[in-house]
């Protein structure tokens, strides 16, 4: 670990949400000490040092770099060049712990945060190197790659945000390679899903390297060997203490709205529908200026394009869940985006089985939709969209296909319910845990039979 100690210190202590006092009262020291050691006034005797890696959760793995660190005297910091954040950051303490433990892992020399857009995977790689680029003595650097329309524009970009520049007749990757080659320097690599055809580029890097690392953020997982990957989610929202909530009603302290107790039903619904994705929360938080929490959450259950914003200082892309998700839709096979369209007619999630017959989905078509952040699969191996997401793809069937597709929807959960009860050998408890999880599908097929005057599938049901 080089650079500032005390300023690491800090950070950990503030990433793990422990105050000066309780630091100090489980390491057995004094406050005046704690402070002195942020401040890097003091270096900790090895004893305090052992018992701060204790507190602090270092990694075995990490304690003697850590002991080491903590008696070094201090230096400066190491250079850092990232965006400043609008706002202060809120939650995600367990990714942060475990970007903390990747990054600080020598064998982990290239990982990925992977989730769909606007979950807020460049927040949290901007907040991760803030916190954790110290060790990298050449700096840590942020390269956006959203603007860029094909790979052999990742070099040049690459070599302005590292403000080098190339010279001679050598080729400008051979030379970005040559001054990469002994740097320590954290790169974080903002939106590579449409870059994925330059993986290899990255493998090059590391191969050509000794101390790079690279934080990379995609929709889309490289599938490459060296690859370590985070996952990020939606923010917990089933709470009023959750961070979802309280991303709600910062936005909302921000446009001087308080929001009361009579409204937190509807802002923990807001955070429900939006599966406590960070964009579309802000979205909808920036209409408090004319609708209540009521209101927008009615907004939401109707129409996708509600959420819409023309603030300037928000990323053209990030101006609206539509885009979002017009990006995404646009790095999709054709044939999976004949799937998702017809995934769309699910209701409270569905079984791989039910996909295939409902909307010809194979495995592989699954695996690209789940490694493209669009579908997610829970522990009891039922896959569920977004509710926006769905809503969207929803938009994308044309007349035809979706009464096709909606046929064979109630079609299939009307055998399902017929062949889930059998009197004899099925008492009514049996058949409703059975049921339980595909409940709210076998209610949109049996109200699309009745709008539609299907009465052999009522028969069914």
């Amino acid at each position: 670990m080089n650079g500032s100690f005390g300023t690491w210190l800090k950070q950990r202590r503030n990433v793990l949400d422990l105050t000066q006092k309780e630091v100090a009262q489980q390491v057995g020291c004094s406050m005046i000490l704690l402070r002195k050691v942020e401040a890097n006034e003091r270096r900790p005797s090895k004893q305090i040092a052992e018992r701060l890696a204790d507190v602090l959760d270092v990694a075995p793995y990490e304690r003697a770099a850590f002991i080491t660190a903590a008696r070094r005297v201090p230096t400066h910091e190491s250079p850092r060049h990232l965006p400043r954040p609008t706002s202060p950051f809120i939650g995600r303490t367990d990714e942060l712990a475990h970007l903390g433990t990747y990054l600080a892992d020598s064998s982990c020399r290239l990982l990925t945060l992977v989730g769909a857009g606007g979950i807020g995977k460049t927040r949290l790689a901007v907040q991760a190197a803030t916190i954790y680029g110290n060790p990298y003595m050449d700096g840590v650097f942020f390269v956006p790659l959203d603007g860029l329309s094909a790979p052999e524009y990742i070099v040049p970009t690459v070599a302005q945000y590292l403000q080098f520049n190339f010279m001679g007749s050598e080729s400008p990757e051979n030379q970005l390679m040559s001054f990469l080659h002994d740097k320590a320097l954290l790169l974080v690599l903002d939106n590579f899903e449409h870059l994925i055809d330059a993986r290899e580029l990255l493998l090059t890097m590391l191969d050509n390297t000794v101390h790079l690392k690279l934080l990379v953020t995609s929709r889309e997982r490289l599938n490459v060997q060296q690859e370590w990957t985070l996952e990020i989610e939606g923010l917990h929202f089933e709470e009023q203490s959750d961070d979802a909530v309280q991303l709600f009603i910062q936005r909302a302290t921000q446009l001087n709205h308080h929001i009361e107790a009579s409204d937190m039903p509807y802002v923990l619904d807001i955070c429900r529908l939006l599966d406590g994705k960070p964009l579309g929360i802000e979205l909808a938080a920036s209409w408090l200026y004319l609708l209540t929490c009521k209101e927008i959450a009615e907004q939401m259950r109707t129409s996708l394009d509600f959420l819409t914003s023309d603030a300037p200082d928000i990323d053209v892309r990030h101006r609206s869940l539509r885009k979002v998700f017009d990006h995404s839709w646009a790095l999709l096979s054709p044939v999976a985006q004949s799937v998702l369209r017809k995934l769309s007619v699910f209701r409270g999630g569905f079984r791989q089985e039910a996909a295939e017959v409902v909307a010809g989905a194979t495995l592989a078509t699954l695996a690209e939709l789940r490694n493209k952040s669009l579908l997610r699969r829970d522990e009891q191996g039922r896959f569920h969209l977004h509710e926006m997401l769905r809503q969207y793809a929803a938009h994308q069937l044309d007349a035809e296909e979706s009464f096709e597709t909606h046929f064979a929807h109630a079609h299939y959960y009307a055998e399902f319910t017929q062949q889930s009860f059998n009197p004899i050998d099925t008492s009514l408890e049996e058949f409703f845990e059975v049921v339980r999880h595909e409940i709210e599908n076998v209610r949109a097929a049996w109200y699309w039979a009745i709008d539609n005057h299907h009465l052999p599938f009522l028969r069914l049901m």
